[in-house]
């Protein structure tokens, strides 16, 4: 026998900040990890055709090498370079992540084609579907639209998308 379980549309909204809140960590973990690919200043340099090295360009380590496929004459490669350097940086901050990654969703959510939030985010297009299964609510202003509540406080700082703790 098939047993259907039938979610209120709270529940399936605080699923769907969950998953966003979700999205939004692995990202801001990926992008902030301390990996010579997440540093402002390494850059691929052309050692020979079709061999690049990542490098250092502060002035401080001007051309050091700084690549997790290289080790350099200290014999440390560039993974454990980027973890010690004292000038490591991240090319964006914490909320310009957020901001970059909640405006991609909620231009994702918004677009009435579900394609490319499936492809991205399949977990998020599935609680978007079972929210409004017809796809046919894409306008932020209309009163009816099931998904609106995610665009409400649109630029406050409390509003936005990610905000909710998960539990």
């Amino acid at each position: 026998m098939w047993r259907i379980s039938l979610r209120t549309e709270a529940a399936i909204r605080h699923k769907l900040k969950q998953a966003v809140y979700r999205h939004l960590q692995r990202e801001l973990r990926q992008a902030l990890r301390r990996r010579p690919h997440t540093c402002t200043f390494n850059r691929n340099l052309t050692v020979q055709p079709g061999v690049q090295v990542g490098v250092c360009l502060t002035k401080r380590f001007r051309y050091r090498v700084c690549d997790a496929n290289v080790r350099d004459v200290d014999g440390i490669d560039g993974v454990g370079w980027a973890k010690i350097c004292p000038e490591w940086k991240p090319p964006e901050t914490k909320e310009q992540i957020k901001e970059r990654l909640t405006t991609h969703i909620q231009d994702l959510l918004g677009d009435e084609d579900r394609g490319p939030l499936a492809a991205a985010y399949p977990d998020l297009a599935a609680l978007v579907w079972a929210m409004d299964p017809s796809g046919k609510n894409t306008n932020r202003d209309e009163a009816d639209n099931p998904l609106a509540w995610l665009w409400e406080g649109e630029g406050e700082e409390e509003g936005e998308l990610g905000e909710s703790q998960e539990t």
